[in-house]
């Protein structure tokens, strides 16, 4: 399974990667002042249909640049990189997502580069070994407030009926 923050450390490595550490990563609210030059990842989710052994997803991602010198030069260097290291893919634990466009616009000096990822998130069900065949359920149907975990959950062949 795909989580929010595994799609926000694959965006930070590769504007590491690209930027290297002169450039600062922001995933959280600065609540001191911002240090430039500096990206800020927004990960908004909009759309989770659930199915029986699998997730659509639609993500929206809103990458804000903090340029050093807040000049128009520097917004259209980044859009450049922004193009080859989001070119049409991110790749996520293993998992290959498209990216069909960047969207780009500049506000207050800061440009915001955005892309939506819409893909589908399988689910690798457990199997539970009963007395007579396996039964296969999926992690999200698991709730241990309930205290459903994987090894108390027994089939109906397998109670004692009084």
């Amino acid at each position: 399974m795909i989580t929010l923050t595994d799609i926000q450390r694959a965006i930070s490595r590769k504007l590491y990667g690209e930027f290297g550490s002169e450039y600062y990563i922001y995933t959280e609210e600065v609540k001191k002042e911002l240090k430039r030059p500096s990206f800020f990842i927004d990960v908004i989710p909009v759309l989770t249909e659930n199915f029986v052994d699998y997730k659509d997803k639609l993500i929206n991602i809103d990458i804000m640049y903090f340029s050093k010198n807040e000049t128009n030069e520097e917004n259209l260097r980044a859009i450049n990189i922004f193009e080859q290291i989001f070119n049409s893919v991110l790749e996520v634990q293993g998992n290959t997502i498209s990216i069909k466009a960047l969207n780009y616009k500049v506000v207050d000096n800061i440009l915001h580069c955005s892309f939506t990822l819409d893909f589908t998130d399988n689910e690798e069900p457990i199997e539970i070994n009963t007395q007579s065949e396996p039964l296969y359920i999926m992690p999200s149907d698991i709730d241990e407030a309930l205290d459903y975990k994987e090894d108390s959950i027994r089939v109906m062949q397998e109670l004692d009926i009084e």
